[in-house]
C-alpha cells in the first residue's frame, strides 16, 4: 500500500467500501458491537449499503447536503470513506 492519496467524491460503486470501513473503524465500539450483536453480517452489510445508496440518491436529487468522499491510494484502493458534514 502506498503513502501517498487523494481524496475523491464517493459514487454508489463505493459502498461495499464505505461498509467496510464503517465496520472495521468500529468492529470494537462496545455500541455498536452490542447493537449487532445478534444481527447476520452479510444481511446488515445489504442493509446499510441500501441505506447509503439511497442517502447517496437523495444527494443528487437536492434533497439533502450528504457529501461522500474517498481517501484512494495509487494504485486505487480506497483506504478510507468519510461524511464530513450533513445539512438536512
Amino acid at each position: 500500500m502506498s503513502q501517498n492519496y487523494s481524496i475523491k467524491e464517493a459514487t454508489p460503486d463505493d459502498i461495499p467500501a464505505i461498509v467496510e470501513c464503517f465496520y472495521s473503524a468500529f468492529k470494537d465500539d462496545a455500541i455498536v458491537g452490542e447493537l449487532e450483536k445478534n444481527v447476520d453480517p452479510q444481511a446488515r452489510n445489504e442493509k446499510f449499503g441500501q441505506w447509503h445508496a439511497r442517502l447517496m440518491k437523495e444527494a443528487e436529487q437536492g434533497l439533502n447536503g450528504v457529501k461522500y468522499f474517498k481517501a484512494v491510494d495509487e494504485e486505487g484502493l480506497v483506504l478510507c470513506c468519510f461524511v464530513p458534514s450533513m445539512q438536512m
